[in-house]
């Protein structure tokens, strides 16, 4: 199974590289496995083994907290509150 999660483009470096915000302020460089012309800073990503694999929508978005929040339940945690907190803020801040 693959697990990607979701970050926000704080930064184009060059044409294959990009930094990325996971929702807790510290950005971290990524490679974009997806054209450099569907990218720019403020866009939400999906990233798998440090590689940008899709552009995301901001519903899409919700879905994916939505998708951690029932893998938490199934293994019967609490979903990561702080988390998906500092997600949905940061997606917050770069929608307005």
């Amino acid at each position: 199974m693959c697990w990607g999660v979701p970050a926000i483009v704080t930064k184009v470096i060059n044409e294959i590289t990009a930094e990325v915000d996971f929702g807790d302020g510290m950005p971290k460089r990524v490679v974009l496995g997806i054209s450099a012309a569907d990218i720019e800073p403020g866009a939400a990503v999906l990233v798998h083994a440090g590689v940008i694999v899709s552009r995301l929508s901001y519903e899409q978005i919700e879905d994916v907290i939505r998708y951690i929040e029932e893998l938490a339940a199934i293994a019967g945690e609490a979903p990561p509150e702080d988390l998906i907190r500092r997600l949905r803020s940061l997606f917050q801040e770069v929608k307005r």
